[in-house]
């Protein structure tokens, strides 16, 4: 079952937020852009990733960063 819920997604109490992205190493625009001015180190982490092609590979798969 799908529930709706209209807020801030960084105001939920969820022990895991999901950011959907490219392959091409950009973040700039709406929730991405959010997600890479709060997380700035997750931001390199995937930037780095992408430069080396290995999102590629992995399509489909979870890129996890854990931020304290």
């Amino acid at each position: 079952m799908i529930t709706y819920v209209k807020g801030n997604i960084f105001e939920s109490p969820a022990k895991v937020l999901v950011n959907t992205v490219n392959t091409v190493g950009v973040m700039g625009k709406g929730v991405a852009l959010e997600f890479k001015r709060r997380y700035p180190d997750m931001f390199e982490s995937y930037k780095k990733i992408c430069e080396a092609k290995q999102l590629f590979k992995n399509i489909g798969q979870l890129f996890l960063i854990i931020v304290r």
